[in-house]
């Protein structure tokens, strides 16, 4: 007659690996909602405005986010929960667009202001959900960049009010 096996016990190896586990899906959103607010940091610091996925409940001025309890909201930040959807650049002179790269949640542009005349518009390219970028006269986008952009960025709406796509 066999006796029944012990089951095996819990060791420190197993703690150790749980633990990482654990800390690496919390890590992982904490990271973004960072680097979310890092972004959103800059835009401030051009003095642009953004939007978020959900508005502002102006009666109370909280963020209405379905399904997240305010005092989740209050602990972790705006950012862990409520993506940046867009951005508005109308303040300053733009003379790099890499830290927007950081809204990885970023869907549209607009550029109401303008920009050096040797801007690289490659790091838009890593923003996977941008659908469209609008420019205004007043961006000072010229004819060669406006082509090169719509060549670069072929799944992006490309808006321009002083140039046009034929």
């Amino acid at each position: 007659m066999r006796l029944p096996t012990m089951p095996k016990r819990f060791t420190i190896r197993t703690l150790i690996f749980a633990t990482f586990l654990v800390a690496l899906f919390f890590a992982l959103p904490f990271r973004k909602a960072r680097m979310q607010m890092e972004g959103r940091e800059w835009v401030a610091a051009q003095r642009g405005h953004i939007s978020f996925q959900y508005a502002v409940n102006r009666p109370t001025g909280r963020y209405s986010i379905p399904f997240v309890p305010d005092f989740l909201v209050d602990w972790f930040g705006v950012d862990m929960f409520n993506p940046v959807r867009g951005v508005c650049l109308d303040c300053d002179t733009i003379k790099d667009f890499g830290p927007v790269t950081k809204l990885s949640g970023l869907e549209s542009i607009g550029i109401n202001i303008d920009m050096a005349d040797d801007i690289d518009f490659s790091p838009l390219k890593t923003l996977p959900r941008l659908k469209e970028i609008h420019f205004t006269q007043w961006s000072g986008l010229t004819q060669e960049q406006f082509t090169e952009l719509c060549k670069f960025l072929p799944d992006v709406k490309v808006y321009s009010e002083t140039h046009s796509n034929g």
